[in-house]
Order: structure tokens, then C-alpha cells, then sequence
């Protein structure tokens, strides 16, 4: 039967009916899917290539039969395929051709939802083809995703709405992105020549002629905490994932609750970070009181201790984030949402602006006051005996700045962020750098914005403030 199949297909080939064509195997590649695409069974595909196996690799030449007989095979013949793009979802690509998940998965033979981008999916008789309108559009330009990139921010940034971009690409509002990803721009958005919004102060641009400073936070501002004028101002309205800068919140919400702070708190099986996987050094069945548990959530972003906080809120950790939220408008962060009170998913977003409105807010709290400005303590707990924490940010360790309030925070989504309120030239100054790559990057940052700003060459006059 296998002999016959082949000398079937070979004797179309030779006859001119069927003409053969090379097709380069892509991400997400089927061989069941490759076969369907070109009228051809699985068993004749492995013989006219010699496959032993039905594994195929991305980069790996096919050759197929092509009734055109061009070279580019990688055309699909029907017209009902849909090519797999990041963010995409079953339901998403269900919904968009007018079919159910079901039917899209018995269809392609998907044992689970799981799609990967450059993934073929053959669409059920009946279904739909893309819309023309998104089909038809052109793109203006190309964005490479970033660290901390969101959908929301790139709508942003190019001034077109999600609904647009979304539709455009094909992706979920709600799609995560990847770094390196690229999403099509359409015409009607807008950019400045650099490709980024970046937006300095007037204060700041009144230098004397000098360079501003070297940062590679990508978002940044500096509010003079005594009047409230910025300082320095970079893509400060710049929405993005801020980590553990998140527990600020959390502290503000478990304080304004007004909890009793000798009570013992445990660490439960909930505790345990099940979206990163990090590590902690509090098993389940460690007791500390919650006073402790806010100590080392601050001072070094426990983050079991965190999420103990919000568990053992009134109402749960559903009420401990909707007081965040609330607190969060209460002190006028229009563009932040919190998702959860350790930071660790990169749901938690907010601005460089709201950061310094919460900064200010937490700075009126004694408690964060001095947690987040301990060098070092130690915690005896009933598992581990007595542990030593460290403040997760140096310049407090260093003793070098007058800081009243620090956080630091880090997720790959995020970057490496830090927020502070120090003394910049015998002032009160609230400081947030977010979405650095660097370790390091957020300290080197402050150092050199603090210089810059009290060397005078920002050509403010801190004194005349």
C-alpha cells in the first residue's frame, strides 16, 4: 500500500499535474498540518521526504506537491488557515472566524489549548476568514517589545486605542507580551522621530546648556517633596509593571486597618509563589507576628510575608487588594491597578507619577518609615531559627544618603526598579526609577541624578525653591 502511494504521487508529479515545491517548516509546525495544507496524506508527505518520523524541525525543507508549480510552497492552498501570532488564544481565534474552540481543536487534532506563535490552524467548513479591515490595513511602523511592554502602554505611546492595536495584530487585549515580539503599528498612529515618547520637565530643560543625565531607567521622575514640582521628568506617565514597589501598598492597607500588630501570623501553602517560583526563606508553618511579617516585607521584600499580610485581612486577599486599589485612588493614582500585595505578577502596574504620590503617601507612616530604612535585622522564627535579613537596597546599607523612605522591586516583566524619598541638596526629594536591565542600574541612577541636580548643572536652584 505504502509502494502504491507513492508511485501514485511520484506519477502525478512526472505527469505535470502536480508540479513539486520546497516548503521550510516554521515554529509551531505540524506534519499532520503541513499534509492537510497541501492535499496530501501524513504517509505520502514521509515518503516523498523520507521521513522515518513524523518530527520536523523549524528550518527544515519540505518538498510538497504544488499544483502552480511555484518555489514558494509556504503559501497556503486554502484560504481558510490562520497563522498563529503572539498573544493569540483558541478563543481569540475561535471567536474571530465564527466557530467554536471545539470545533477548532478537532479540527487541527489539538489535544489541549496550547498554540504557539507561526503555529497553521485550519479553520472548520463555515468559518469565517479574518476581517478585510484588519487584513487590509497597513502598518506605519513596527514596535519591538521591551521589558515591562503592555499592550495598554504601546496604545499609548503611539496614540491609537487597544481596541486598534489588538484587532490590527490579531492578539487578545489581555495577550502577555514577549520581549523581542514585534506589533504592527497601523497608519493612523503617531510617534516622535526617536520611536519613544520620552518626556522632560520644563524645570529640568531650563539647563544652562548642559547634558542631562546619564539614566537607564526608562522611566523617572523627581519631585521636589516640599512644593511638589517635578525635577526631572522621563516617560513618567509611562504605564508599567512596578514588583515589589508594590508592598509600599500593602504596608499603607495593613496599617490603615488598624490590625493588631502583636497577633501571630502563619505561613501557609497559599503563600507560596506559584507565578515566579521564587525562592523564600519562611517554609510554610513559620509564625512571626504580623509587626515581623511587615518588617521583613518592607526592609527585604519577603515576599511570603507579603502575601501572609493580605490573607490574614479582613475578608481575604479579595479585600486586601480592592482596599489597595481604593487607597490607590484615594491619593490620586489614576493610571495603577494592583492585582496582588507582592508584586510578583505583572498585572500590578502603575507610573512613574503615581509612584512619587505613593511614596509621598507612605513617607507620612512612621513604621514604613523605619522598616524601609533598616540596613539589617534579625528575625528569630519557630522553623528556622534566627534569621538575618538585609535591606535589598544599597544606598540605604551604605549610609551615604539621608533616606526616609526605599523600595526596591524586580520582576523580568518589570525591570529592576527602585523608589526612595532622600535628601537632594537639603531637600526632600521623592525619586522613582523604573524598567532598568542593570542590577545596579536604579542606585547608579540616583547617584547620578542626585549630582547632577545638586551640582547645579540641571540649572535649578534647589535653594530658590
Amino acid at each position: 500500500m505504502i509502494k502504491k502511494s507513492l508511485l501514485t504521487l511520484a506519477l502525478s508529479l512526472s505527469c505535470g499535474s502536480v508540479t513539486a515545491a520546497t516548503y521550510t517548516v516554521t515554529r509551531g509546525d505540524t506534519l499532520y498540518g503541513i499534509a492537510k495544507n497541501h492535499n496530501i496524506s501524513i504517509r505520502e508527505l514521509q515518503n516523498l521526504n523520507n521521513l522515518r518520523s513524523p518530527s520536523i524541525l523549524p528550518g527544515q525543507k519540505l518538498t510538497v506537491p504544488s499544483a502552480s508549480g511555484s518555489d514558494s510552497a509556504n503559501t497556503p492552498v486554502t484560504n481558510h488557515t490562520y497563522t498563529v501570532r503572539g498573544g493569540d488564544t483558541l478563543g481569540v481565534i475561535a471567536s474571530r472566524h465564527g466557530v467554536s474552540v471545539n470545533a477548532l481543536k478537532n479540527n487541527n487534532r489539538l489535544r489541549n489549548n496550547i498554540i504557539q506563535p507561526g503555529q497553521v490552524l485550519f479553520i472548520p467548513a463555515g468559518g469565517k476568514a479574518a476581517p478585510t479591515s484588519i487584513q487590509n490595513q497597513t502598518a506605519a511602523s513596527v514596535h519591538v517589545v521591551r521589558n515591562g511592554d503592555t499592550l495598554w502602554e504601546i496604545s499609548r505611546r503611539y496614540r491609537i486605542s487597544m481596541a486598534t492595536l489588538s484587532s490590527f495584530n490579531g492578539i487578545s487585549k489581555r495577550a502577555t507580551l514577549i520581549p523581542g515580539q514585534t506589533i504592527r503599528i497601523p497608519a493612523s498612529g503617531s510617534l516622535n522621530p526617536n520611536g519613544v515618547r520620552t518626556h522632560y520637565s520644563q524645570v529640568a530643560s531650563r539647563s544652562s546648556g548642559s547634558k542631562q543625565p546619564y539614566l537607564e531607567s526608562r522611566s523617572v521622575i523627581v519631585v521636589d517633596a516640599r512644593t511638589g514640582k517635578p525635577l526631572f521628568e522621563k516617560n513618567s506617565h509611562d504605564v508599567k509593571p512596578i514588583a515589589s514597589i508594590t508592598k509600599l501598598m500593602t504596608a499603607m492597607v495593613t496599617l490603615d486597618a488598624n490590625l493588631p500588630m502583636t497577633e501571630t501570623l502563619a505561613i501557609s501553602d497559599a503563600d507560596v509563589d506559584r507565578v515566579k517560583y521564587s525562592s523564600s526563606r519562611l517554609p510554610p508553618g513559620t509564625k512571626l507576628t504580623r509587626e515581623r511579617m511587615l518588617h521583613v516585607a518592607l526592609m527585604s521584600s519577603e515576599n511570603r510575608a507579603a502575601s501572609a499580610l493580605s490573607r490574614h485581612y479582613p475578608g481575604g486577599k479579595s479585600a486586601f487588594i480592592a482596599a489597595m486599589n481604593a487607597k490607590a485612588r484615594a491619593i490620586g493614582m489614576e493610571n495603577t491597578s494592583f492585582s496582588d500585595s507582592t508584586g510578583l505578577t505583572p498585572k500590578n502596574v502603575s507610573t512613574a507619577e503615581d509612584l512619587s504620590k505613593m511614596v509621598a503617601a507612605a513617607a507620612s507612616y512612621p513604621l514604613i518609615r523605619k522598616y524601609t530604612t533598616d540596613s539589617d535585622e534579625l528575625v528569630r522564627t519557630n522553623k528556622s531559627g534566627t534569621l538575618q535579613y538585609r535591606n535589598t537596597n544599597g544606598l540605604v546599607r551604605a549610609h551615604q544618603w539621608d533616606i526616609n523612605v526605599s523600595k526596591t522591586g524586580y520582576i523580568r516583566e518589570a525591570g529592576r526598579c527602585l523608589v526612595m524619598q532622600a535628601e537632594i541638596g537639603n531637600r526632600p526629594a521623592y525619586m522613582v526609577f523604573l524598567a532598568s536591565d542593570g542590577r545596579y542600574s536604579p542606585t547608579g541612577d540616583a547617584q547620578r541624578m542626585k549630582k547632577w541636580l545638586e551640582s547645579g548643572a540641571s540649572g535649578i536652584n534647589l535653594a530658590g525653591l
